[in-house]
């Protein structure tokens, strides 16, 4: 294998609205050179150099409190990956498989995140969130020839601290039951 060439440029800006609301917004684009891809044929995983792919996106963050018990805080991601030039061999008979132009296989093409956050007065050392999981629809493979819708995942998280040494800490995930999983792949 060949070691990873990148070249990133990025442009972001943060700031304050309002006492409110905090912003952060980046837009970003990585070209990389001989990028590590793993592609699985049958039992046997092999690993390449990608050619070139191309990764651009945005991300826009944004946070504040909505009174003195109530926070919040959103963060969203919108990304393109794309083999520019990536070809590989695999399969039984042996056989050239060439993927240039398609997405990168297993990268959703968004991902956000919400959460509520209450820390009451009357308990100042209490705080509870509660949070929306986003990860978005992507392909299952370099080929492109199926995809997975993603999820969404509501998880509740509390915290009180009960001394500068000790803090009681418990959480629920996936509160509402939903099947997911964090890694889906259909190659042969």
């Amino acid at each position: 294998l060949e070691p990873i060439k990148a070249k990133s440029y990025e442009l972001g800006t943060r700031g304050e609205l309002a006492s409110w609301l905090y912003y952060e917004l980046t837009v970003y684009r990585m070209e990389i050179e001989d990028d590590i891809v793993s592609i699985v044929d049958g039992f046997e995983r092999n690993v390449y150099n990608a050619g070139e792919t191309s990764h651009e996106g945005i991300e826009v963050a944004l946070n504040g409190s909505i009174t003195e018990e109530w926070m919040y805080a959103i963060a969203f991601s919108k990304t393109r990956q794309e083999y520019e030039n990536f070809s590989y061999t695999c399969c039984f008979p042996s056989q050239n498989i060439d993927v240039s132009g398609n997405e990168v296989g297993k990268a959703p093409e968004t991902l956000g995140n919400v959460t509520l956050a209450y820390s009451p007065m009357a308990l100042p050392n209490l705080r509870i969130e509660l949070e929306w999981e986003h990860i978005g629809e992507y392909y299952t493979d370099e080929t492109n020839t199926a995809t997975y819708e993603g999820y969404d995942l509501y998880n509740l998280r509390a915290n009180y601290r009960v001394s500068d040494s000790l803090e009681l800490y418990g959480r629920a995930q996936n509160l509402t039951d939903e099947l997911y999983s964090t890694y889906t792949s259909n190659q042969v």
